[in-house]
């Protein structure tokens, strides 16, 4: 066949009853379009979770971090799917409703304004855990620390008076259980002179999920002159007013505690520990024992007599 005959029969092909073929391929295109638009097709999209927590008014608190979303796998028509918008999707966690439940079940029947021909075919996660602990309160001792060394001969004495001496810490249980003290900032005594001082001082930060009922609490340190402390061991005791009497133990241990320049000063000779049984009430004129109350007189400095007592026999 030559070129020219082959040629003409290509466009006669081409061309003959060109609409009614051009219309024949419309629809063909057209049904093959319908035909694939209604089968199935499959996306996964983000669909985001509404929390309904419980009132503040419920003693109870929850524990288990929410995911913002889950992943849901949808299946149905292939145009639906592409004009869905996910952010109108979301489900609604009503976790009143959940306290007594562990495990939160997520169905699809959850979800809103899903299409009608839309189905699931998978969500993940497909439950989460939830967890509540109880809201409970309980008072805590107030615990003032310390810090610096206050003027040159000068010391801090006694205990430190705090105001208040507990706050209430309220919270989770678990974590309220194991507080043992609230403690404050550092009460500075650096170069503290002689006297009382007072300071306004803050509570450190509670534990996690814990508040304390007081931001800060008012303390009070004295500093005084720093006290010098001696002993003197082995004095024997004395009987005031009975010749003969007999002591058990003989001998007693003083304990001097005062200013340096007092307490210094002192001798062995100066301190005479006696009883004193006309001081006693007893009656020392028929034989008998009582046990007596050992005095030693030394003006300005504080005394610890050990033993306190001793047993006089006459």
């Amino acid at each position: 066949m030559s070129e020219k005959p082959f040629r003409s029969a290509i466009l006669n092909a081409i061309f003959e009853n060109f609409w009614l073929k051009l219309i024949a391929l419309v629809f063909a295109l057209g049904f093959y379009a319908f035909i694939h638009s209604e089968q199935d097709a499959q996306r996964t999209i983000a669909v985001k979770l509404v929390v309904e927590k419980p009132p503040e008014t419920v003693p109870r608190r929850l524990m288990t971090p929410i995911p913002p979303s889950v992943d849901v796998t949808i299946v149905g028509p292939y145009q639906q799917l592409e004009a869905l918008r996910p952010e109108r999707l979301s489900i609604a966690l009503n976790l009143q409703a959940a306290q007594s439940i562990p495990d939160l079940k997520l169905l699809p029947n959850m979800i809103n304004d899903l299409p009608p021909r839309v189905r699931v075919d998978r969500m993940m996660p497909n439950q989460l855990q939830i967890q509540f602990e109880d809201i409970v309160t309980r008072e805590v001792d107030v615990q003032v620390a310390r810090t610096g060394e206050p003027a040159a001969g000068m010391e801090v004495v006694g205990k430190t008076i705090v105001e208040p001496t507990m706050v209430v810490a309220t919270g989770i249980e678990s974590a309220v259980a194991v507080i043992q003290f609230a403690r404050t900032e550092a009460f500075d005594v650096s170069g503290l002179s002689e006297g009382q001082h007072q300071r306004r001082l803050r509570l450190d930060d509670p534990p996690e999920h814990v508040m304390w009922s007081e931001s800060s609490v008012q303390a009070t340190m004295e500093i005084a002159r720093k006290l010098a402390r001696r002993e003197f061991v082995g004095l024997q005791v004395a009987v005031v007013g009975v010749v003969g009497a007999q002591v058990r133990p003989t001998a007693v241990s003083v304990k001097v505690e005062g200013l340096p320049e007092r307490v210094e000063a002192l001798s062995e000779d100066a301190i005479v520990p006696r009883v004193d049984p006309r001081i006693a009430g007893v009656d020392t004129t028929q034989p008998g024992s009582a046990n007596l109350e050992v005095i030693v007189d030394i003006p300005d400095v504080a005394l610890t007599i050990t033993p306190a007592e001793v047993v006089v026999t006459w």
